[in-house]
């Protein structure tokens, strides 16, 4: 016989011998998802149109990692219901959480050249070469992902790494992505002040889930392109460059947030993203 949290249960139920692990496939997940929604379009007059959206939003859950997956852990992930009998007591900020969202899109018609606001009377062959520009760009940002601090243990379920309680306070957690001493990229402004805003659980205590939050993700993609009207308007030629991440700007990923590791707070990776400036070129024939 062995000895459950309820008392006694028979032999081979949940602790069958002749297996490590025995997974239990339920739908005690559960999550909320509440936001505000705000969009500001204005159409095409003027050269220009452009659309602005930006979200405002909070999701919890008791769990982040997709449930169906035929019993099977996720991408090497073992991350379960840190406690099956008590499910508030995994209740935090998913971690695809985004507190503030931005994304916004733009196209813009140079007034230059022929029925333009400049140089409108300007003959044909000047403005084959300061008429037709146009540009074009998409702007997304969003403030970071909640993520967890862990101590590298499971005092309750089997691979619920929770491990520690948040008892310090947010400043202590600030971020500042810098290059430390060691020359590694270093997410917390104080990571000696971070960890120590942390401490172990006791007894069969799960400890507090995605208390932090992880760098902010930003980008700029823009396009430029001429267009060049051949024999008439009815047909057209248009040459673009369109540049990804336009700036050269790093999205940085998360950081390890092990509290006992000796690189808490550094960072390895940058946020699913082409590491560095992208270009692309492209005739087009309108017809």
């Amino acid at each position: 016989m062995a000895l459950g949290i309820f008392g006694l249960v028979p032999p081979n139920v949940v602790i069958p011998s002749q297996f490590f692990v025995n997974a239990l496939g339920t739908n005690k997940g559960y999550s909320s998802y509440n936001a505000m929604f705000l969009t500001v379009r204005k159409r095409l007059s003027h050269n220009l149109q452009l659309d602005f959206n930006y979200t405002y939003s909070h999701s919890i859950d008791n769990s982040s990692v997709i449930a169906n997956n035929n019993g099977n852990f996720v991408s090497g992930s073992t991350q379960v219901l840190c406690n099956a009998y008590d499910l508030s007591a995994c209740k935090g900020n998913s971690e695809f959480d985004a507190t503030h969202q931005i994304t916004s899109d733009f196209v813009y018609d140079l007034p230059i050249g022929r029925k333009q606001f400049l140089a409108r009377n300007a003959p044909r062959w000047l403005d084959e070469i300061i008429g037709g520009w146009q540009a074009s760009g998409i702007i997304t940002w969003r403030t970071g992902l909640a993520l967890d601090a862990v101590g590298g243990g499971s005092s309750f379920s089997l691979a619920a790494d929770q491990g520690v309680n948040f008892t310090g306070s947010p400043s202590a957690v600030r971020s500042n992505i810098h290059t430390d001493s060691s020359g590694q990229v270093q997410f917390f402004a104080d990571p000696t002040a971070a960890a120590a805003a942390f401490s172990p659980i006791t007894g069969l205590t799960v400890g507090s889930r995605d208390t932090l939050r992880g760098p902010h993700f930003s980008n700029f993609d823009l396009g430029v392109a001429k267009n060049f009207p051949i024999f008439s308007e009815k047909y057209k030629l248009q040459f673009r460059a369109d540049a990804f991440n336009a700036f050269n700007h790093p999205n940085f990923g998360l950081p390890n947030t092990g509290v006992t590791s000796s690189t808490f707070g550094v960072i390895t990776n940058l946020a699913g993203q082409e590491p560095a400036r992208v270009m692309q070129f492209s005739l087009r024939f309108d017809f």
